[in-house]
């Protein structure tokens, strides 16, 4: 049958004919099937890409979110807040690795942070029942003016790396009355945060010479050994800290 849509007739097709007027409507139905079937697929694409940024509960956290647009927009032009995205994921997965920490609310790697002009300038870590031990990767937070792990029961040595971040202005690793229970020697690194202002090692249990190193915070308000085990004269570099308003042994 060869006669024309333009003539009234009708098209051959397999096993049946298709008439002019039921040709369009055929047309419609194939595209809104078509329109279904893409929808679907793009929902099911964007309901993956949800999962893999949703899945942060307990599980530890993907470093990969930190330059794949999950967590830090726009990374390609924001590589300081890639670094400390990474940098927080490692902590949290630090602490989370530890059981007695599983309960710990920190289902992002921003949870407890503080971002300010594009990099973390301050960390709140207190309070937070964490155990275990001071993660070194908090020295990669080269930014951070405040961080605070008190009234916690960490243990263990304070790790050297803290000496690294020299725009810190306040660091707290004791408190009352909840207290940590950190142990060793203080680092002598700690020397090395001349923006420092306030210092709380107090209520732990370290041991050991009191660095004079220490003599170097020239900035420092507010220093705390009380309620530990240092062992030696008290050094005389100390004395150089004349904007001291606080002291206690």
């Amino acid at each position: 049958m060869h006669d024309s849509l333009a003539d009234g007739g009708a098209v051959a097709g397999p096993g049946h004919l298709a008439t002019r007027d039921q040709l369009p409507r055929r047309k419609q139905q194939c595209c809104w099937l078509i329109l279904a079937i893409l929808a679907a697929s793009a929902s099911l694409i964007a309901g993956t890409g949800n999962v893999s940024a949703q899945q942060t509960g307990s599980a530890p956290l993907d470093p990969v979110g930190c330059s794949d647009g999950t967590w830090v927009e726009s990374p390609e032009i924001n590589p300081g807040l890639v670094a400390d995205c990474i940098a927080l994921v490692a902590i949290r997965n630090h602490f989370k690795s530890n059981p007695a920490n599983a309960d710990v609310d920190w289902d992002t790697p921003w949870k407890n942070a503080i971002v300010i002009d594009d990099r973390v300038r301050e960390l709140y870590l207190h309070s937070k029942r964490l155990s275990g031990t001071i993660p070194s990767e908090l020295g990669k937070l080269t930014n951070l003016r405040y961080l605070d792990l008190s009234n916690n029961q960490l243990s263990g040595s304070i790790p050297s790396e803290l000496g690294k971040l020299a725009n810190l202005r306040y660091l707290n690793l004791g408190a009352y009355p909840i207290a940590n229970d950190l142990s060793g020697p203080i680092p002598s690194e700690l020397g090395e945060l001349a923006n420092l202002r306030y210092l709380n090692l107090g209520s732990n249990n370290l041991s050991g010479p009191i660095p004079a190193q220490l003599g170097k915070l020239t900035n420092l308000e507010y220093l705390d050994f009380s309620y530990n085990d240092p062992s030696g004269p008290i050094p005389a570099q100390l004395g150089k800290l004349t904007n001291l308003e606080y002291l206690d042994f």
